[in-house]
């Protein structure tokens, strides 16, 4: 079980109080990974056969992470509308174009 601080806080930046929806903040994250990728030991620690998620434990982790939010019907259906707003606008933007 998660600390309820935990909770709370996941609360706090669900939705549009994301600070990840803010273009500053995106331009931010891709400025540094795109910094981080371009070190040699970091693309070489991610690609091939050392990438962490080949580990059986860390696909464990991964697998009763995601099981764990597909159980929750709240999240479930969340992600759902989202799959389905991203299709449609997907969708949207097809038509413009042609």
């Amino acid at each position: 079980m998660e600390p309820q601080e935990t909770k709370d806080r996941r609360e706090r930046i669900m939705g549009e109080n994301n600070p990840t929806k803010r273009a500053e903040v995106r331009k931010k994250i891709s400025e540094s990974l795109k910094k981080a990728w371009a070190k040699p030991e970091v693309r070489a620690k991610m690609t091939g056969d050392r990438n962490p998620t080949k580990r059986e434990d860390v696909k464990k982790k991964i697998s009763e992470s995601l099981r764990k939010t597909w159980m929750d019907p709240v999240k479930k259906e969340a992600i759902k509308a989202k799959i389905a707003e991203t299709k449609n606008r997907k969708k949207a933007e097809k038509a413009v174009r042609g």
